[in-house]
């Protein structure tokens, strides 16, 4: 009786190391932002060679800022490719050779036609991840902020503020081509060329990670 309640014993513990692992593993559902007001955004998991390729990326010890934010690049790029293109599986049925083909463009095409709201919105969303998932430890999100450039068009950033020394950063969105990774650069305050704002963007109202 002894030896059958030890075994069971030892099979709860496995059961539960292996829950946790799976836990470790498991890749988080992004939710992606498609439409105008984003009300209900589309939830896609994360590929799982996706999410392990991003959190190799931080399985050695960073020793500054700078490999963090090239690794927050890196991560952001990994996360926003993966998403577009399972998403544009979904609208690929030919089984041919050329699919790969297909679904490449099909994502590139989906990324153009978003708005840059929503690369803002879905940015902030890639970072939420790395934050969530304690990958990210040496910065943390900021306010919004805008830019305005020569035709008069706002494009928006996230500040990041290093948690080692305060100093500011700014991770711009990205509104250009899919697979292409953001760029972080210093805040510099005295070029004018960003500006604090406390108002929210519009309809930002569903943009707080949970």
């Amino acid at each position: 009786m002894y030896k059958i309640i030890q075994r069971l014993y030892v099979l709860s513990i496995l059961l539960i190391l292996y829950s946790l692992n799976s836990l470790c593993i498991a890749a988080p559902v992004i939710k992606l932002c498609l439409q105008a007001k984003c009300k209900a955004p589309v939830q896609i998991k994360l590929s799982h060679s996706a999410w392990s390729s991003i959190k190799d990326l931080y399985s050695t010890s960073l020793s500054n800022d700078k490999d963090e934010q090239d690794n927050i690049a890196s991560s952001i790029n990994l996360i926003e490719s993966d998403v577009y293109y399972t998403l544009a599986s979904g609208y690929i049925k030919d089984e041919s050779q050329g699919r790969d083909t297909l679904i490449r463009k099909k994502a590139e095409d989906l990324f153009d036609s978003n708005s840059n709201k929503n690369n803002y919105r879905n940015i902030k969303t890639y970072m939420g991840v790395l934050l969530d998932n304690y990958l990210v430890t040496r910065h943390f999100i900021r306010k919004p902020m805008n830019k305005n450039n020569w035709a008069s068009l706002t494009e928006s950033g996230l500040m990041l503020q290093s948690l080692n020394d305060s100093r500011i950063y700014i991770i711009e969105t990205n509104n250009s081509d899919l697979g292409i990774p953001p760029v972080i650069t210093p805040y510099q305050p005295s070029n004018g060329i960003f500006n604090f704002t406390d108002t929210p963007l519009p309809d930002e109202d569903n943009d707080e990670f949970e």
